[in-house]
């Protein structure tokens, strides 16, 4: 829902809106992390299924889920894992600490590795979870 504030009470309404999208996604995360989560991943096909869905709802809900998938990706991008910034940030960390520079052939070398394994992370959750393939092809169906 859109409502109109003055910009005195729109700014730190904001930083409380987006603060609170912060705690919801890493509380999923962990969620997820421990097992007891009941949120799943979805890919960019499910994606734009469900921003079309709020568009049909409405504007504020567009701009709702649009800021939910601004700050997830934002959170992703910042996991430590190779091929992200955050696993940028890691490697910065270790130089940080040894006061020693990471062997740039190695740091290519991982930052590759986890690039492949994101892709096939994408490609898995759009078969999947968005495509349903999965169903079609393990089914027991005749």
């Amino acid at each position: 829902m859109l409502v109109r504030l003055p910009l005195g009470e729109a700014i730190p309404r904001a930083f409380r809106e987006v603060w609170a999208l912060n705690a919801a996604t890493i509380s999923a995360l962990l969620d997820i992390v421990r097992g007891k989560g009941t949120a799943s991943l979805a890919g960019p096909v499910a994606i734009v299924r469900q921003a079309s869905a709020e568009v049909k709802r409405g504007v504020g809900d567009f701009v709702g889920i649009l800021a939910n998938i601004s700050v997830a990706l934002a959170l992703f991008n910042l996991l430590p894992v190779p091929a992200l910034d955050g696993g940028r940030l890691v490697f910065l960390g270790y130089e940080l600490v040894t006061r020693r520079r990471v062997n740039q052939r190695f740091e290519s070398v991982v930052h590759v590795v986890g690039l492949l394994l994101l892709l096939g992370l994408l490609v898995t959750v759009v078969l999947f979870s968005d495509l349903q393939l999965g169903k079609r092809f393990f089914s027991r169906g005749g």
